[in-house]
């Protein structure tokens, strides 16, 4: 609980500073996590808690998805659900974007939306405990972009579909660190040796 007020504190102190950067998931990226989501008109049991749409575990009132109402099946149609999910990939940019302003992180489009996609599948916690971050803050891109690439595993198993989600948001990763290769050296294309 402690750390996750200090998280609060971090996001309301970096907010407007954010938001006058206009960082925020692309629409491109929300369409992105769609695909990699799918979308399940009826709740589910996603490994840890109930999910529902495209992944959402909370309605909008902020309650937990039911698996049943009044002895019912719960279902929501797709147009509610693209609410849910654009509410929960706010929510997961927002807190992204404080913690790329507290580490003075020098990003762009294509860098914000891979680590949003990779934050709304993992969690906001997951991104902290890694060392995704702290290689970035240090120019080391290609290692930020391997880290990412170790979660495939849900409930002790490695999962293809997770597989290709890493490599999709490590490859977009690679690609906006490679525009910023002034900051991240190791993006930077490698001398050609001369002829002897």
């Amino acid at each position: 609980m402690k750390k996750f007020m200090i998280i609060a504190s971090m996001l309301i102190a970096t907010a407007s500073y954010a938001n006058e950067a206009q960082f925020e998931a692309s629409d491109a990226m929300i369409e992105q996590i769609k695909k990699f989501e799918s979308f399940s008109k009826c709740s589910y049991f996603d490994h840890k808690k109930n999910s529902i749409g495209y992944g959402s575990q909370r309605l909008e009132n902020g309650k937990p998805v039911p698996m049943t109402v009044k002895g019912k099946k719960f279902c929501i149609n797709e147009e509610r659900a693209t609410k849910l999910l654009k509410r929960d990939v706010k929510m997961k940019s927002d807190l992204v974007i404080a913690l790329i302003f507290d580490r003075d992180l020098t990003v762009n489009q294509e860098m914000v939306d891979a680590l949003t996609s990779f934050t709304y599948n993992v969690g906001f916690g997951a991104l902290t405990r890694s060392d995704l971050i702290d290689h970035l803050a240090e120019g080391k891109c290609k290692l930020a972009a391997r880290d990412m690439n170790k979660y495939v595993n849900a409930s002790g198993k490695r999962l293809k579909g997770l597989v290709y989600r890493r490599k999709v948001e490590s490859e977009l990763l690679l690609k906006g660190c490679k525009e910023l290769s002034s900051v991240y050296k190791d993006m930077k294309p490698k001398a050609k040796k001369g002829k002897k």
